[in-house]
């Protein structure tokens, strides 16, 4: 049971096996895991990575198995010491793959997936970068090559946006225009400057 909520922790944060191995049933508030050290066979040290700390929120159910963890730490070996990643790929991982009839996948692609299902699901940049813990949005940008339907979903995304902009813009108008017109500014509001943009390419088109 205790690989099982070790792979289900590892899918379900993205979180890096040095940082998992780190965790503590403490660093678990309410629904959230808060991702404040990492830990491997070279010791412990008080940062992640990319050298800060981080909160990932996680299902209440995996938040609870993991503070009813009894140990120091949320996984470690029968003697306390901490699971070498290739050790548990040998004993664990790959025969666990064989099982399944699969091979070909790696510990680390749980957490390729997680931000993968993440963007797939319509999350933002900004929360999957922060999941993971990148130092930079660019890093997770990675995950968006290759998505199925990327290219599908994005556009009814801008379509649906730019629909909702036009919609409010001319709401905007119908209501506000006439008092925009009596107290002119230098900078027009946004709103305001988006329906003359809009109004101005519509004129132009044939």
């Amino acid at each position: 049971d205790r690989w099982k909520l070790l792979i289900e922790t590892l899918m379900s944060t993205g979180a890096r096996w040095s940082e998992v191995q780190g965790m503590k049933p403490g660093d678990v508030i309410g629904s959230t895991i808060n991702v404040v050290r990492i830990r491997d066979e070279f010791g412990t040290r008080p940062f992640t990575k990319s050298g800060g700390h981080r909160a990932v929120q996680v299902d209440p159910l995996l938040a609870d198995q993991l503070r009813a963890v009894t140990t120091e730490w949320c996984f470690q070996s029968r003697t306390g010491t901490v699971v070498r990643s290739n050790n548990f790929r040998t004993y664990v991982w790959l025969p666990a793959c064989a099982r399944a009839g699969i091979s070909g996948v790696r510990i680390h692609d749980l957490r390729h997936s997680h931000a993968s299902l993440l963007l797939s699901a319509g999350v933002d940049l900004i929360t999957v970068r922060d999941r993971l813990g990148h130092a930079s949005v660019a890093t997770t940008q990675i995950y968006l090559h290759g998505l199925p339907g990327a290219g599908d979903r994005a556009v009814q995304a801008f379509n649906r946006a730019m629909n909702g902009l036009i919609k409010a813009a001319a709401n905007f108008a119908r209501h506000s225009l006439p008092v925009q017109r009596r107290h002119s500014s230098r900078h027009p509001t946004p709103r305001v400057a988006f329906l003359t943009i809009h109004q101005c390419l519509w004129s132009a088109l044939p």
